[in-house]
This record gives structure tokens, sequence and C-alpha cells, in this order.
């Protein structure tokens, strides 16, 4: 069973959502064909710059079940790299990263690799 449950939280794909106005940050899309929406109101429990209007840079990788996203805000001065859990559905991990670029898990040691710009 537990195979199972792990094989259909698989990511496909992400897609980050770019109008100021919208809930959620992107959307998750599973092997299965399910579709997982995290939500700005969500992020903000652990980031108090998780507003649509306010973050001026994004980019998602995913590696197995867990999306890993990074914004920024205030031209890169503020930002973090958060890790979403989609077989918990919730945020794994939100850690401060100023000036990210981007970054991506590797699961077999478990680390994050970012890129920042200086």
């Amino acid at each position: 069973m537990e195979q199972f449950k792990k094989s259909s939280t698989v990511i496909s794909r992400i897609t980050l959502c770019d109008d100021e106005h919208d809930r959620y940050l992107g959307d998750i899309l599973l092997e299965s064909g399910e579709v997982q929406r995290p939500s700005w109101s969500g992020l903000y429990r652990h980031w108090n710059y998780a507003k649509p209007a306010v973050v001026n840079y994004s980019a998602a990788s995913h590696s197995g079940c867990f999306a890993v996203f990074s914004f920024t805000v205030e031209s890169g001065q503020g930002g973090i790299i958060a890790i979403w859990n989609t077989i918990e559905r919730r945020w794994q991990q939100v850690s401060e990263a100023s000036y990210v670029v981007c970054s991506m898990l590797l699961e077999e040691v478990p680390a994050v690799i970012s890129l920042h710009y200086v």
C-alpha cells in the first residue's frame, strides 16, 4: 500500500501562477493525474511575504514527491526556498534564502542545492 501511495504522488509537472490575484502559487500535476494547489495563505503561515503581489521572482523544480519553490521579494533581498510534500500535502520545509535564483532537491543525500545571485 505504501508503494502505491508513493507512486501516485510522484510529480509530473509544476506550473507557477503569475496572476497577483491568484489564491494558489501554482499547479502540481502528479503522474496519477491529480492536481495539488498549494495556497499562498498556507505558505503565509511560514513566511509573511507570501503574497503574489509582493513576490518579484519565482521558480520551481521537482524530485519524486517533492516540489521545490524559490521565491524572492524586494529585488532579491528577501526570499525563501519552500518544499511541498505531495504525500503529506503540506509544506515540508521553508527556509530563508536571499537572492535565490533556483533550487533543486537531491533526494539521495537529502539536500537542497540553490543558486543565488550577488
